[in-house]
């Protein structure tokens, strides 16, 4: 076989093209700067946790307001919804939202935002 010797994962996420363990299982590279700690990077973008918004109930975050309850395939079907796919997700524009809200600080946000520089050691 041509090219056995050479295999490698093109993948995201894989070999060299990941963050420090820190980042916990989202390990993907981001932009720099980080999210306030009530938030979790979704697409290089901040938005409040979908776990503290929905009481822990759909803690993984799928779109920029949609939350689910799995990682699987059964987050692209909306929960409760009586079509015979037992979908696990969860859509509400109130989900489209940064962390940060009303704690009287201008270095914080209540809208989506670019993980923060200023927030990171210098």
């Amino acid at each position: 076989e041509m090219f056995k010797c050479c295999k490698h994962n093109m993948g995201w996420c894989s070999g060299f093209d990941i963050a420090g363990m820190e980042e916990g299982k989202k390990i993907c590279p981001h932009a720099p700067g980080v999210c306030l700690t009530d938030e979790e990077l979704f697409l290089d973008v901040c938005y409040m946790k979908c776990d503290t918004l929905t009481g822990g109930a759909y803690p993984y975050r799928t779109a920029s307001a949609t939350c689910c309850k799995t990682t699987d395939a059964s987050c692209m079907f909306e929960d409760g919804v009586k079509d015979g796919l037992n979908g696990n997700a969860i859509t509400n524009a109130t989900f489209d939202v940064g962390g940060g809200c009303n704690d009287d600080s201008e270095s914080t946000h209540c809208k989506p935002h670019a993980p923060q520089e200023s927030l990171t050691e210098a």
